[in-house]
């Protein structure tokens, strides 16, 4: 087994930063339906951010392994439906850092997800942002 270089990507796919001109969102239905900033995405998965005022809402108990439908909101209006599972939850701060894997779900959906991305980061490439 050998070492990997410290400043190497561990993860199976880019994560690509979401600009705070987007108004993405992850919802998960059921669980209290609130709006849930996105810190990430990449075409495995998402990361989200919860603030410490609501991580003791009993709706957003998130640890490894649990899987849950999410509704992946690309501006205020218009959702993906997806299924994921959590691969980690860390507090950095006041706030909650969940990283979620896409799991079985509509083709469609991760497809589209897959093109989303794509655009996501091209535009953080080249876009200016005022």
């Amino acid at each position: 087994m050998s070492k990997k270089d410290p400043g190497t990507e561990r993860r199976r796919a880019k994560r690509i930063p979401i600009l705070e001109s987007f108004s993405v969102a992850a919802v998960l239905p059921g669980r209290g339906d609130l709006r849930l900033p996105l810190e990430d995405i990449s075409e495995v998965g998402i990361g989200i951010r919860i603030s410490q005022d609501l991580m003791e809402h009993p709706g957003l108990v998130l640890t490894a392994g649990t899987q849950i439908d999410v509704q992946l909101y690309l501006n205020q209006s218009l959702f993906l439906p997806l299924k994921v599972r959590v691969v980690r939850s860390s507090q950095k701060n006041d706030e909650m850092h969940v990283g979620m894997d896409f799991i079985a779900g509509r083709a469609d959906a991760i497809t589209a997800v897959s093109h989303f991305v794509k655009m996501v980061d091209i535009l953080s490439q080249i876009a200016t942002v005022v």
